[in-house]
């Protein structure tokens, strides 16, 4: 049992030392890609930035995460950038301790923290429940430091999950989802050693504990939705999805077990398995 709840697109974690919203995905700055390909939007950072904190209050949430791609260009800022990033965090401070998780878009975030707002190591973070369980954060785009691996919860972002409805007439609707899928171990342990450039055995949970001190404990990951409502994603009931199109080292190296993954969407709503919604789709 994990002290753990989904509330819109926040994340909720009943912590030792007070609650947790985890969110991901805004991508301030997105406006300016959009402008580029004739899609012109005005600023959304505000408005990001009140959803956030009425989920804050409702949740009566203590500290917030923004578990990666807090902005949208990959390295430095273009234009306005840093300032909507700046007075994002800003906002979000004045509520609630912050804390960043970087992910592949935040390079150079540094220079946009105003005081106070925490800046931890783009390998992940981990936190514990009012139960004591160990639960670890990383964005998702790279592997976490192997500590984190002793949790048996991890939550990622990075993929935009979403799913695509229709009805009888042919309409459709795209929506973000939450995921949660087991965790392979043997193929967890298989591709962390890969990835640290050590020799696979045919144990690779064995050589893992030998190298490391412990087995990789994750039993399920959480993949939260994007925050940013602009953004597109990875349409997870398509049939015709094709492996390039995952993305994240969870997914490229198929540690999840996909077609049992639970699927969700952001009111809670429990849409089922996911090999159930590839069939009917």
């Amino acid at each position: 049992m994990y002290e753990i709840s989904f509330s819109d697109k926040m994340l909720i974690i009943k912590g030792k030392e007070g609650r947790i919203g985890v969110v991901a995905d805004l991508h301030l700055g997105l406006e300016y890609e959009l402008s580029e390909k004739g899609v012109k939007v005005v600023f959304q950072h505000r408005k990001l930035s009140r959803s956030i904190l009425r989920l804050v209050e409702e949740n009566s949430v203590d500290q917030l995460i923004l578990l990666g791609d807090v902005k949208h260009t990959v390295l430095g800022f273009r234009h306005a950038e840093m300032r909507m990033v700046y007075e994002t965090l800003q906002a979000l401070g004045k509520r609630v301790k912050v804390t960043i998780v970087p992910g592949n878009h935040d390079g150079g975030i540094e220079e946009a923290l105003p005081e106070g707002v925490e800046l931890v190591s783009p390998r992940g973070k981990m936190v514990r429940d009012s139960l004591g369980n160990s639960i670890s954060l990383v964005h998702g785009h790279a592997w976490p430091s192997s500590k984190l691996l002793q949790s048996e919860v991890l939550i990622i972002a990075h993929s935009h999950p979403t799913i695509e409805l229709r009805d009888i007439t042919g309409y459709r609707v795209i929506e973000p989802v939450w995921i949660k899928a087991d965790c392979n171990r043997e193929r967890l342990a298989e591709s962390y050693l890969r990835y640290k450039g050590y020799k696979v055995s045919e144990e690779p949970v064995k050589t893992f504990k030998e190298i490391y001190g412990f087995e990789p404990k994750i039993k399920y990951i959480i993949i939260v939705p994007a925050y940013n409502p602009l953004l597109g994603g990875i349409r997870i009931n398509r049939k015709d999805m094709g492996p390039e199109e995952l993305i994240g080292v969870f997914l490229l190296n198929k540690v999840l077990n996909l077609p049992t993954a639970e699927i969700y969407l952001v009111d809670g709503t429990f849409l089922g398995e996911l090999k159930y919604l590839l069939e009917i789709s």
